[in-house]
């Protein structure tokens, strides 16, 4: 699930209710078609490889894989030994890095990311994507590049 998170944006509960069924080719790329979102709009998801084999991996059927215990203790074990003990990273998070990846490492625009994030208002997408320093100082020198041309 957190494959399917990371590489899509989507949100657990989504992840859970979707079934093969829901598989559908829009110009030739693999997507989900969601029918329950939180906002209640529908939105076909793109489906990456990685994404696709999670969900095979899953038999389609994330929903009867989900153990509660087991997500919250996997969770757990991830902020202890990975995270040196910080309390804030959950599932949720993977929705923060896939925006944040598109828009530092992708430089894909806060309209797309949000639609691919199935939000209505833009300064919700806002609140998902935050910076990578890397990423301003590769903007600041290339600003110097081009005012000194």
């Amino acid at each position: 699930m957190f494959n399917i998170g990371i590489n899509t944006g989507m949100r657990l509960s989504e992840i859970l209710r979707v079934r093969q069924k829901d598989v559908v080719f829009i110009n030739d790329v693999r997507h989900v078609r969601l029918t329950h979102t939180k906002n209640g709009d529908r939105r076909n998801v793109p489906l990456n490889d990685d994404a696709f084999n999670a969900f095979e991996a899953l038999n389609w059927n994330a929903e009867t894989m989900f153990i509660e215990g087991a997500h919250y203790y996997a969770w757990k074990n991830i902020r202890l030994n990975i995270c040196d003990g910080d309390k804030s990273p959950v599932f949720h998070c993977t929705r923060h890095t896939a925006a944040t990846v598109m828009a530092n490492e992708m430089n894909i625009s806060h309209l797309l990311i949000g639609a691919m994030l199935g939000h209505k208002d833009p300064s919700s997408t806002m609140k998902y994507v935050h910076t990578n320093p890397n990423t301003i100082g590769m903007i600041a020198a290339r600003l110097e590049d081009i005012i000194n041309s």
